[in-house]
């Protein structure tokens, strides 16, 4: 009897190690597709990446790039595109993993030229989540352009003033 029990037991959880490794698999080719996609998409070249390959294991994951075979080795991206492809990154997993969180976002088009910037603030911030924050340093890594660029899309602004001694938030109007 408690053979029978354990055959059945053991069989069962091969069976469940089965579907969740299938299930994994899913979702990586989904986040891969969706990267691939959302990449190409904010570096303006729709063949900047022709493949992603996400390597996983129980507590870790590494993302490989491709382009026409060879491998990208992301040490050799600029700057800017290091964030794009951290901002299509963070766009493929919020899209993967279903669940609606605030996203923040500490300077946010600091490392991007102009044609980039515009094509964040209409395709990116709309679509990674309903709720965006940015924490642009005033004056330096936004600019006006991109503010008004932005506007329709901005619930509230708000400024952290310091005045020597202490720091307090105040709320912005918006002028629309």
């Amino acid at each position: 009897n408690n053979k029978d029990k354990y055959d059945l037991t053991t069989s069962l959880i091969k069976e469940i190690s089965d579907y969740l490794s299938q299930l994994r698999s899913l979702r990586n080719k989904s986040i891969e597709n969706d990267l691939r996609i959302t990449l190409n998409m904010l570096m303006h070249k729709s063949d900047f990446v022709d493949s992603v390959k996400l390597d996983t294991d129980d507590n870790d994951f590494d993302v490989r790039l491709f382009s026409s075979g060879n491998e990208i080795q992301k040490s050799t991206l600029s700057k800017g595109e290091q964030q794009l492809y951290a901002s299509a990154l963070l766009m493929a997993l919020v899209e993967e993993s279903g669940i609606l969180f605030p996203v923040f976002i500490d300077s946010p088009l600091q490392k991007f030229d102009k044609k980039h910037a515009e094509r964040i603030i209409t395709d990116f911030y709309p679509k990674v989540s309903s709720q965006v924050v940015l924490l642009p340093i005033a004056e330096k890594e936004m600019t006006q352009e991109e503010e008004m660029l932005m506007q329709p899309m901005v619930k509230e602004r708000y400024c952290i003033v310091n005045d020597g001694m202490h720091s307090k938030i105040e709320k912005l109007c918006l002028s629309r």
